[in-house]
């Protein structure tokens, strides 16, 4: 058993679900205040072979009535391995969903479940750690975020870590809109029409003034401009002399002069095998660099993601273009489309390809800074949330 949630209906009901260590969710009742427990009933219903961990559970104001969600895999939709063949394992090849299911009739002997699919993409592309804080190459970056509540026309509300653009998991939110109430049994809509449209334009990523951190346990904000502190990453192509020029510029809000030991890394992925999943992707990275003696390097790079959840990052070669620009306080660096298509395993960049996982970081070692009248030196890092995406256009390529 793995993953044991427990919750206290209004009627006094308590409810327990669980994963049998992945292949379904279960869901037993108590109604002796957990003296004696129902014989469990499975909740899950996906296309075999598949996984299924993490429930969660919530109840209704109607007695018997339970909502349960959970992280939810099938081969058919998982990554090939080294054979050829999808698996509906809990592994690296793994693409996750959320997966909702309710009852009004929880308490009967074969309940009636309502399942469906609570996500419109895949939140995770690698293993879900089970074994707690317990060994090594297993990903965790989902932590254990993951709830749902009932709004008060009776429908689910569900909150989840996803790290499909991210660094790491991160909160997403869910709403169900239409179903049978789990207050009333009867069936509810909620009208109007969410926009599908994404503001594609610049800068695609956008992160919060200040929320550079200075490194310790616990990490504290200095609430202050530094030449870390990332505001938005813009993204781009150029067409000069022949040349497709990736670009991307980082703006920052106290970039006015060049910290010695700093690094700037703006990110991106191209050509996913699976839709929306970065991990799935070609990762790449553009970095500016300055040693002990405030020497620059620009380079661009390769990025794969873990076993574990964290990120290897692979040096290609030496940028096309570096530039500090101290009078706007920003960071612009370009490569040529070639030397990425060089370097792809997943399909060459070109007219309409369309860049994800966008996001950045920077950090800097030993920065003196001035709090409350206090002068430290310190170490300030910054990462920011993913982006929008960023569609090169033709024209960057001649056509």
């Amino acid at each position: 058993m793995l993953f044991p949630v427990c919750k206290v209906a209004s009627d006094g009901t308590v409810y327990a679900a669980y994963s049998d260590g992945g292949n379904a969710i279960y869901l037993t009742h108590s109604r002796d205040h957990g003296q004696k427990w129902s014989l469990p009933v499975r909740v899950s219903n996906l296309q075999t072979p598949s996984v299924s961990l993490m429930p969660w559970i919530e109840t209704g104001e109607r007695p018997g009535s339970v909502a349960i969600v959970w992280y939810g895999s099938e081969a058919a939709t998982n990554e090939p391995n080294a054979f050829g063949v999808r698996e509906g394992v809990n592994n690296d090849n793994t693409n996750w969903r959320v997966f909702f299911a309710e009852t009004l009739n929880a308490t009967s002997s074969n309940p009636t479940f309502y399942q469906t699919v609570a996500t419109d993409h895949f939140i995770h592309a690698s293993n879900i750690s089970v074994l707690g804080l317990s060994g090594a190459a297993v990903n965790r970056n989902l932590a254990d975020f993951f709830q749902v509540a009932i709004d008060p026309q009776g429908l689910a509300f569900i909150a989840f870590a996803d790290d499909s653009n991210d660094f790491a998991g991160h909160t997403y939110a869910t709403h169900q809109v239409g179903g049978l109430s789990l207050h009333t049994g009867k069936k509810v809509s909620v009208h109007g029409k969410d926009s599908d449209s994404v503001d594609t334009s610049a800068p695609q990523v956008r992160d919060f003034r200040h929320d550079a951190r200075i490194d310790g346990r616990p990490p504290t904000h200095p609430e202050a401009d530094t030449p870390v502190d990332i505001v938005n990453i813009a993204y781009g192509c150029q067409l000069r002399d022949g040349a497709s020029l990736l670009t991307a510029t980082m703006n920052l809000s106290g970039m006015n002069a060049v910290p010695p030991t700093g690094s700037w890394r703006i990110n991106f992925a191209t050509n996913p095998t699976t839709p929306g999943l970065s991990d799935r992707a070609d990762q790449w990275f553009l970095r500016a660099q300055t040693d002990a003696s405030g020497n620059r390097t620009y380079t661009y790079g390769t990025a794969i993601r873990n076993s574990s959840g964290g990120i290897t990052y692979t040096d290609g070669g030496t940028a096309d273009i570096g530039q500090f620009d101290l009078t706007v306080s920003s960071l612009t660096l370009q490569v040529d489309v070639k030397k990425l298509n060089a370097l792809q395993t997943r399909g060459a960049i070109g007219p309409g390809t369309t860049l994800i996982g966008l996001r950045g970081s920077a950090s800097v070692i030993g920065f003196s800074i001035t709090v409350q009248g206090v002068t430290t030196t310190v170490g300030l890092s910054d990462n920011t949330r993913g982006g929008a995406s960023f569609k090169l256009p033709g024209a960057c390529f001649g056509s």
